[in-house]
């Protein structure tokens, strides 16, 4: 007798927090902060910061927003929200 175990994924909500200051400084927004939501959470990748105001990205061709500069072949986030995230969660 062969059994089939099912194996069910789970996945852990990971609440997010940023100081007022920063989500104040962040005004230039397009997306309305859709990452600090869970459900919708969809960010660039970070490859490293410098001086906790600008990272470098990872990706080839990042989503439209006005944070992101080309920067030789890669690009910059200058977004307050994004790097605050990057260095409290490294996500």
């Amino acid at each position: 007798m062969t059994r089939k175990l099912e194996r069910k994924e789970r996945t852990v909500a990971m609440v997010i927090q940023i100081s007022n200051v920063t989500l104040k400084r962040t005004t230039r927004c397009m997306s309305s902060f859709r990452c600090l939501n869970d459900e919708t959470r969809n960010v660039c990748t970070v490859d490293r910061c410098i001086q906790d105001d600008f990272c470098f990205l990872k990706d080839e061709e990042p989503h439209e927003c006005f944070y992101i500069t080309p920067f030789g072949y890669s690009f910059i986030c200058s977004c307050p929200t994004r790097s605050e995230i990057y260095r409290r969660y490294r996500i």
